[in-house]
This record gives C-alpha cells, sequence and structure tokens, in this order.
C-alpha cells in the first residue's frame, strides 16, 4: 500500500500542533502494539487539511470501529490474544477522537481524550479493580479546558461517539 500525502497535510502543517502531538502519540503507541503505523498513516492520509476537525475525528472513528469489528470477529472464533491485540488499538484510535460538553446548550468544553492525566486503559485498569465492567458501560472522567459552575436546574449534555448517543443530565441540588 502506498499512502500519498499533499504538501497541506496535517502532518507538514506547524499550525496542528494538537493534532500532530496527538498523531505522534499514536504512532509511538504502535511499539507496544497500540496502534498500526499503517492504519495511522492511512487515518491521516484521509484527513482533509481545510475540514481538520471533523475529518480528523470521522477518520479515527472510522480505523477504531474497524479494529473493534476485527476483535469481536476475532473473539468469535476463539483468537482471544488478536480479539485483544484489536481492541487495544481501538481503544487508542477511540482515544483520538474528540469530545464535547454543553451545559445549558451552551458550549461548556471541546476537546481530545489525549488530555487526560491518565489515558484510557489507565482508567479502565483502575475502575475494573473496584467495578465489573461491561460492553457498552460509559465512563466519563475528566475536567478540560472550559470547566465551570453549574447550578441546580441547570442540563449538562456530553457527546462523544456516535454510537454511544447522548448523556443528558439535569443538575439537582444536594439532598441531605
Amino acid at each position: 500500500m502506498t499512502v500519498h500525502f499533499p504538501p497541506e497535510c496535517l502532518l507538514q502543517r506547524p499550525d496542528s500542533d494538537e493534532f500532530s502531538t496527538e498523531f505522534l502519540r499514536l504512532l509511538g503507541a504502535a511499539q507496544e502494539g497500540g496502534s498500526m503505523v499503517s492504519e495511522c498513516f492511512l487515518a491521516a492520509s484521509r484527513i482533509d487539511p481545510n475540514d481538520r476537525a471533523n475529518s480528523w475525528y470521522r477518520e479515527w472513528i472510522r480505523i477504531a470501529d474497524l479494529s473493534n469489528e476485527r476483535g469481536n470477529t476475532a473473539f468469535e472464533r476463539g483468537h482471544l490474544l488478536t480479539a485483544q491485540s484489536n481492541w487495544l488499538r481501538a481503544i487508542n484510535y477511540y482515544q483520538a477522537s474528540t469530545f464535547a460538553l454543553d451545559a445549558n446548550d451552551e458550549k461548556r468544553q471541546d476537546s481530545n481524550t489525549s488530555f487526560l492525566i491518565f489515558d484510557i486503559p489507565k482508567l479502565i485498569e483502575f475502575a475494573s479493580k473496584f467495578y465489573t465492567l461491561y460492553p457498552g458501560d460509559l465512563y466519563y472522567t475528566g475536567t478540560p479546558e472550559g470547566v465551570g459552575p453549574v447550578k441546580p436546574g441547570d442540563w449538562v449534555r456530553m457527546n462523544s461517539l456516535p454510537q454511544l448517543g447522548e448523556l443528558k443530565i439535569q443538575v439537582r441540588a444536594h439532598q441531605t
């Protein structure tokens, strides 16, 4: 497979520090099996420099979904190590996508999971010491830039992956 990058590609643009840093993180994860160099370059080659945020999200989700499907197929066929390898890559690719949090329909946070203090695999490892995690469980954490106060009656909405839908919660006062 040959992947060609146009001159305006995000890998060659100095104004794309956060995207370039995340891409390099993904490439570095390849040495531990957390990504595949070829998948990283394939996703990067599909990112539209004129629509970086949306195409970045779309292409990493596409690669993540593919790795997840491969993991599920391998698991169904009894190939646990292959399944785990694919799922690990899927986690990292999903982690590369963005998420947003709105309060009362006002955007408060729009960030990337790469800015978390602990990466997603470490968070899952920690939570699984205390809880049984099942496919489909949601694990929200973190306070990226834009965090601010909410008051009783406010609505907080979290969007992440399209497959997960939307989490919408109305803030209540603590009752003693």
